[in-house]
């Protein structure tokens, strides 16, 4: 994959040892192999990304969703197979889900929140359990989380913000306080 090897090996005031790791990888894929392959060890306990691999990803779940297709930007074999998630249903446990943001919104109306009503006919949110409560806070991790997994913009089907699994569905868990609380 070309990986420089370990660029710097130090201890955090915690008694950590942090890697520095110098990627030269030329198929963005090969980031991502190392990254699982690192947080599978049962001594690795956190891995912090740092901005180059923002950088090599961008800030669009496009990006994401080739890698994971293929390992590389720009090729799609899922999505050119109509592997999109429809018929699917991913179910998620997170801080909240902001039903209003275009990734989530239905035009007829939000799930009903209950730890027992399931509607198919919803365009994507299924079901809310608002276990904790029924809300997320602003740009919240849970609405990121369900975002990149399937969000998909109600007004633009080719944007580039689209989940991975753009035209699947989605059952959320709140498990954790949002901005209500």
């Amino acid at each position: 994959c070309g990986f420089g090897g370990i660029h710097a090996i130090s201890i955090s005031p915690q008694g950590h040892a942090l890697l520095n790791i110098q990627s030269m990888a030329r198929r963005e894929g090969c980031v991502l192999i190392l990254l699982f392959y690192l947080v599978s060890q049962p001594e690795i306990t956190y891995v912090h990304v740092r901005d180059p691999v923002k950088q090599l990803f961008g800030n669009s779940n496009q990006n994401v969703s080739a890698i994971l297709q293929s390992g590389v930007l720009s090729s799609f074999p899922f999505y050119d197979a109509a592997i999109t998630g429809a018929g699917q249903v991913i179910g998620i446990s997170d801080t909240g889900l902001d039903g209003n943001s275009c990734f989530f919104y239905d035009p007829t109306g939000n799930v009903e929140p209950s730890s027992s009503i399931v509607d198919p006919s919803k365009r994507k949110v299924i079901m809310y359990n608002p276990y904790q409560d029924n809300d997320d806070y602003f740009n919240g991790h849970g609405t990121f989380v369900a975002g990149c997994a399937a969000g998909k913009n109600l007004n633009d089907n080719s944007s580039t913000f689209n989940g991975v699994a753009k035209d699947a569905k989605i059952a959320f868990f709140d498990i954790a306080k949002g901005k209500s609380s």
